[in-house]
């Protein structure tokens, strides 16, 4: 009896194993398709996935985006030929020169302090109706029409959008203010005020 039973569970594990690896295996099998569907083009091995094609799109200009939809292949080949330029630039070592790595570092910090400033900052911005409305009643000399005779003055649904844009510009600049002197508080700052003097 017991060696039956223990039969019967090893066949039951064995089983299990042979089912576990066969779904493993074809849940491989249709990540690779997958991923391999995602891939626009390859350069000198390379892939430029369908994800940098839509992060190129999504971040171009409205006007811009027209051009793309009419024009897919040409945006294509430009994102294969700043591939083929990148990787001719990596070949020549240029990006080993002094002043392109000290422009690669401002172009790092920039994105970083961008990157930071959206998702610590600006994310936390809101403007709400009650304000945008406040600040269209306290300002009414903003919203005089000119060459109207006699003056006119937009109307608050025409005016809306300006001021939320101006109000969520007003906030961001205050909330980032906050925000540095938080930073400078907690920071070692050290001028070297002789030096400076001599700018």
């Amino acid at each position: 009896m017991k060696k039956l039973s223990r039969f019967i569970v090893g066949l039951f594990l064995g089983l299990l194993v042979i089912i576990v690896v066969l779904v493993f295996l074809l849940l491989h099998s249709l990540g690779i398709r997958k991923s391999q569907k995602t891939v626009l083009a390859q350069v000198n091995g390379v892939k430029i996935m369908l994800s940098d094609f839509n992060r190129f799109y999504s971040s171009s200009p409205t006007f811009y985006q027209d051009f793309i939809k009419k024009n897919k292949n040409k945006f294509l080949d430009d994102l294969i030929n700043r591939e083929l330029l990148f990787q001719e630039a990596k070949r020549k070592k240029i990006d080993r020169y002094p002043e392109v790595r000290e422009k690669l570092q401002d172009w790092e910090k920039d994105i970083l302090v961008a990157s930071l400033a959206k998702e610590e900052i600006l994310k936390k911005i809101a403007v709400s109706e009650n304000e945008i409305k406040s600040y269209y009643e306290k300002h009414p000399e903003e919203f005089v029409i000119p060459e109207t005779t006699p003056s006119q003055t937009e109307s608050f649904a025409q005016a809306k959008e300006r001021i939320k844009n101006l109000l969520v510009k007003y906030k961001e600049m205050e909330v980032f203010g906050e925000y540095l002197e938080k930073l400078r508080k907690r920071a070692k700052i050290k001028v070297n005020q002789e030096l400076f003097n001599k700018l």
